[in-house]
């Protein structure tokens, strides 16, 4: 990777709380990954170092990407500003030029993740309580996605070893998915079956969820797509439709043009009668007669 690469990295900004910085290390670590062309186990175990340090000497050390961490540190110095680390970055990094170098940029990351980690016995504990009081609002598709994406980032955050038991998780998936109406097939499956059976576990009732989820998903794109079908009705539509408003006009210019050469052919009845007295008069006049009293 070429040193002017790195410049490419993005970082998000600085979490603003303990919700956001899950998102945010997951972002950095991404971003770090992108720049290895090859296997990047070496380079994940170097940044993951950041969340598995308990003392900041641990750092004195850049290990081997010795640019990328400077490039890491510069990037997270300037998403800091205006920010409440704004100015315990400026102070460390006051510190750090005094001994001639920079702030690590594993360092900075450390402290970040730091100040918002919970306590390791107290976090599981947390994340246990929180996962096994979840609540199921609602009977549409709706509530089973937000359902089914906070049950999935609560498991996230355990480990292995400390997830509850499963029959404590079994119990909290059956009561919440047990009234929701598409759930009702898998539920009745799950009450048919056998307590050995297969589909007694926490992980079939996840399975079912996510298809039902899945499913309602397929459907409404059948629907969407039968709806286009209706409205077309297999026509084509025109590719530029006449303007109403053009349209009568070019009406109303035709009508003026037919009434305009009509009124051309018929004779005009003033102008006869005006021309019959005026050929009267000449009768009158040439043919007065001087022997009679009257007039012919």
């Amino acid at each position: 990777m070429r040193v002017k690469g790195y410049d490419s990295i993005k970082i998000a900004s600085i979490p603003k709380n303990a919700a956001e910085c899950r998102g945010f290390k997951n972002q950095v670590v991404s971003a770090i990954c992108k720049t290895r062309k090859g296997d990047e186990t070496p380079l994940v175990a170097w940044i993951q170092k950041c969340s598995s340090a308990k003392d900041p000497s641990e750092f004195a050390s850049v290990g081997n990407y010795p640019v990328l961490d400077r490039t890491l540190g510069h990037k997270l110095l300037e998403n800091a500003r205006g920010t409440r680390f704004s100015l315990d970055f400026q102070a460390l990094q006051e510190k750090c030029q005094k001994e001639g170098k920079q702030p690590s940029g594993r360092l900075l990351l450390w402290f970040i993740l730091n100040k918002f980690s919970l306590d390791k016995d107290r976090g599981a504990s947390l994340s246990q309580h929180h996962l096994l009081s979840l609540k199921l609002s609602g009977k549409d598709v709706k509530s089973l996605e937000e359902f089914c994406q906070k049950l999935y980032y609560i498991i996230g955050s355990l480990e292995q070893s400390e997830m509850p038991q499963e029959s404590a998780l079994r119990s909290m998936l059956y009561e919440n998915l047990k009234h929701h109406p598409l759930l009702a097939l898998a539920i009745d499956k799950y009450r048919a079956s056998k307590g050995s059976s297969s589909k007694r576990t926490s992980q079939w009732l996840m399975d079912r969820l996510e298809e039902a989820i899945e499913l309602h998903q397929q459907d409404e794109n059948t629907s969407f797509v039968e709806k286009a079908l209706q409205t077309t009705g297999g026509h084509k539509v025109p590719g530029n439709p006449a303007n109403p408003d053009t349209k009568s006009k070019k009406e109303t210019q035709d009508k003026e043009k037919k009434e305009s050469k009509t009124k051309k052919e018929q004779p005009d009845k003033k102008a006869e009668k005006a021309q019959g007295q005026k050929g009267l008069q000449n009768w009158d006049v040439k043919s007065h007669c001087h022997c009679c009293p009257w007039n012919f």
